[in-house]
């Protein structure tokens, strides 16, 4: 990120998801988001990966998570992150060839409560 081309910018977040539990010891969870906010050149730049070729920060897409519960003090969980949109653009938004959906991802974790 470098300067910026004016004097005052927002970003937005709108989140929304909705969760359900099968019984006691497994759930599963969709969720859904949009960002949006000024378009601005200088502050949202032009580079490979994270940049933006249009200097546009609107993003969004869904979150997908599946929690276990084994145990009580145990949880085991996975979550799926789609993009839709990211740095304004579904393809190519960098201007080196990188889609949205490039930037999917997948966590595993485990919690272990004390």
């Amino acid at each position: 990120m470098g300067a910026a081309s004016a004097g005052s910018h927002h970003v937005n977040t709108l989140l929304a998801d909705a969760e359900y539990h099968f019984g006691n010891r497994a759930s599963g969870a969709f969720g859904w988001f949009d960002t949006s906010g000024t378009v601005d050149p200088l502050l949202f730049t032009q580079a490979a990966v994270s940049g933006s070729a249009s200097g546009d920060p609107r993003g969004s897409g869904y979150i997908a998570n599946f929690s276990y519960w084994p145990w009580q003090n145990m949880q085991l969980s996975a979550q799926y992150t789609g993009y839709t949109r990211f740095n304004g653009g579904s393809t190519n938004y960098d201007a080196a060839g990188r889609n949205a959906s490039g930037n999917n991802t997948v966590y595993l974790v485990a919690r272990f409560i004390f």
